[in-house]
């Protein structure tokens, strides 16, 4: 038992699990710390890491990416495995998904190998029963030597339980019992074992390693060649024995441990009819249905938006309508009180706010109800064909799709794609996609002026852009894209507390960072236009904005200006015009360039920002500098053809 009037050490636990199980959730719960819970690939690609204290314990826990193993094929399993060799944690939470068992524990075999102290989270315990699979938990746990929890994460259920165990585990030193394999492997394992030196991890695990030629392994006892040439022996004798590949010995023949771990462990039931979720798993990932509900499901995003932003920019429209004038009968107008009513108060703090809740925040909901649903992933299998003639492969779409909250995000993740040449592509086609800034000028603007329709317009344009700069930045490399293998989860439904939660983090990441900027930057451009100085800065701007892209001569600015945040265009045009009806003083054809403009040329300073570090500053260079111009280049265009039209 555990002592609970000792402080013992600090201890370190790591959360190691396949894609989709449900690591995020308990690390989460543990942690009170945000951590993004996504149902799809790479979402964790980065460690993350929280601190609690539990049973008068100091305890670190490490949330891993999800993996489908231990060797080293992927960004992730490097991430995993290095975390694993520098960091020496005292004990592993596995957690595995209880209705795929088979697929979950080839990962376990291989983290018990290390000898480390080590804990299943039996997870979605609830799911795996909905769907007739009952689990005998001890069975299990006799087998694999280790503590069984069924949990259910989302619930909390379970995880106290299972924080317990690992803290018992990492302090008596539970070591896992060893699965055999077959004796011709078996000796030749054991032969190296007594080579071996190096005592951090099981002995076993290293043999194991050596002789599967793991690169990293092989490296750490490169200054001992008899080691080295025993085991290159006993490989060649091995792969002589079986006729294949090392690597595909040891897989199939922990494929072979996991059915007899599992023999009698499980009990199958067949459901009597099909569940709705069932139905819907189906018709999503369907050759034609699952289209027409893909596009359907983006329609329908972006109506709801639409629809319910502007109503709640209307709401705004009135409360500080009221609140003006108000405040010019009090005060009377001046230029003083002008410069804080439009640069603070309005132009600022007011247009932040009907931005957010007018568009950005209904917009993160609906992102996070696909996220969290599971429907992320089907529309990556979709897309994949379609993805691959554009140089890249269906992973290159969730990035995409995340990129109508936020490019900067969306720009990170496109590390999950497996080479240099796919993820420069997608990183340029991600900072393309309209994000939530976009988003507010293309509905804010057009949406709400010219019509919902006309908005939509200017998506498909945007798609068509994208589709054409993919195939044209294919071109410069000679690497050829291959089709993805891609794990879809189950439907789930998201919780809501859970949506609402995450939705309203991003808009509090959102204010953190562009409420002083909005607000500063609106301020600037009313003390600017006060004195005149703007115009100087438009006129020099003209024949770009006023002879060839056809829009006044004060939009020069708010392109520059734009850099930082590209709401904030629509909000010092507004500053700038006295008015926020735009059809006023703006023309239909003008109005439709303006957000084309905005939508294609250069992300915000953030995503540059982001582009810079995960693809490099030439990369982010030639980015953006492409994206001014064709922004330009293209609006005039677009401009000519709406006057012809």
């Amino acid at each position: 038992m555990i002592d609970l009037n000792v402080r013992s050490k600090r201890l370190k636990i790591a959360l190691i699990g396949n894609l989709n199980v449900g690591k995020s959730v308990i690390f989460n719960f543990l942690t009170r710390k945000h951590q993004k819970v996504a149902n799809w690939p790479g979402k964790t690609v980065e460690v993350a890491r929280g601190e609690f204290f539990y049973l008068n314990r100091e305890i670190e826990i490490v949330d891993l990416p999800g993996i489908y193993s231990l060797s080293t094929f992927s960004p992730e399993e490097e991430v995993t495995r290095d975390f694993l060799l520098k960091e020496n944690p005292d004990a592993i939470i596995n957690v595995v998904d209880a209705s795929i068992l088979e697929r979950n524990l080839y990962l376990t075999l291989q983290i018990l190998e290390m000898g480390i102290p080590t804990v299943i989270a039996l997870n979605q315990v609830d799911q795996a029963r909905k769907k007739g699979i009952e689990i005998n938990r001890d069975i299990l746990e006799n087998r694999l030597g280790v503590y069984v929890v069924e949990t259910v994460a989302i619930y909390g259920k379970g995880i106290d339980d299972l924080i317990k165990k690992a803290i018992e585990s990492a302090e008596k030193r539970k070591i896992p019992n060893v699965q055999r394999f077959p004796e011709e492997i078996e000796k030749r394992i054991l032969e190296i074992e007594n080579y071996i030196k190096e005592e951090r991890y099981s002995k076993r695990w290293y043999a194991i390693k050596l002789l599967e030629n793991d690169p990293i392994i092989v490296k750490i006892f490169m200054d001992d060649e008899e080691l080295l040439k025993k085991v290159k022996r006993y490989r060649e004798e091995i792969e002589r024995i079986y006729g294949e590949n090392i690597y595909h010995i040891f897989s199939h023949e922990r494929y072979k441990q996991v059915g007899d771990i599992l023999e009698g462990v499980q009990k199958f039931t067949l459901p009597t009819k099909a569940k709705l979720t069932e139905v819907l798993e189906n018709i999503t990932v369907h050759r034609y249905f699952g289209y027409i509900f893909l596009v359907l499901s983006i329609l329908a995003i972006y109506g709801i938006v639409f629809f319910i932003g502007s109503y709640i920019a209307s709401f705004f429209d009135f409360i500080f309508e009221s609140i003006g004038n108000w405040y010019f009968g009090s005060f009377g107008h001046t230029e003083f009180t002008g410069l804080l009513w439009d640069g603070l108060v309005e132009g600022g703090i007011g247009a932040a706010l009907q931005i957010v809740f007018s568009y950005i925040f209904p917009l993160f909901i609906m992102l996070t109800i696909l996220e969290d649903s599971g429907y992320l992933p089907r529309m990556a299998y979709l897309m994949d064909s379609f993805m691959v003639k554009m140089g890249v492969n269906g992973k290159a779409f969730l990035p995409i799709m995340l990129g109508f909250g936020c490019n900067v995000p969306a720009c990170i993740s496109c590390k999950i794609l497996e080479n240099k040449k796919e993820r420069l592509i997608a990183s340029f086609l991600a900072s393309l996609v309209p994000c939530s800034a976009r988003t507010v000028v293309i509905l804010g603007v057009v949406g709400y002026f010219l019509g919902i329709q006309y908005a939509l317009l200017l998506y498909v344009l945007d798609f068509i852009i994208i589709f054409i700069a993919g195939k044209i930045s294919s071109l410069f490399f000679k690497e050829k894209t291959y089709g993805m293998i891609l794990e879809i989860p189950s439907f789930k439904r998201p919780m809501l507390k859970s949506v609402i939660k995450e939705s309203w983090y991003r808009v509090k990441s959102f204010f953190s960072v562009a409420l002083p900027v909005i607000v500063a930057g609106s301020f600037i451009i009313a003390l600017l236009n006060i004195y005149g100085i703007l115009n100087i800065i438009n006129n020099a701007l003209e024949p770009i904005t006023v002879y060839w892209l056809g829009l006044p001569a004060i939009t020069g600015f708010l392109l520059i200006f734009g850099f930082l945040r590209k709401e904030m265009t629509v909000i010092m045009l507004a500053a700038f015009l006295g008015t926020t009806n735009f059809a006023s003083v703006l023309t239909p054809a003008q109005m439709f360039v303006f957000a084309f403009v905005v939508m294609i040329y250069v992300p915000c300073v953030a995503t540059v920002a982001a582009l810079i570090k995960y693809s490099g500053w030439k990369a982010a260079a030639l980015i953006s500098l492409g994206e001014v111009f064709m922004a330009i280049l293209l609006g005039g265009i677009l401009y000519r053809i709406i006057i012809l039209i």
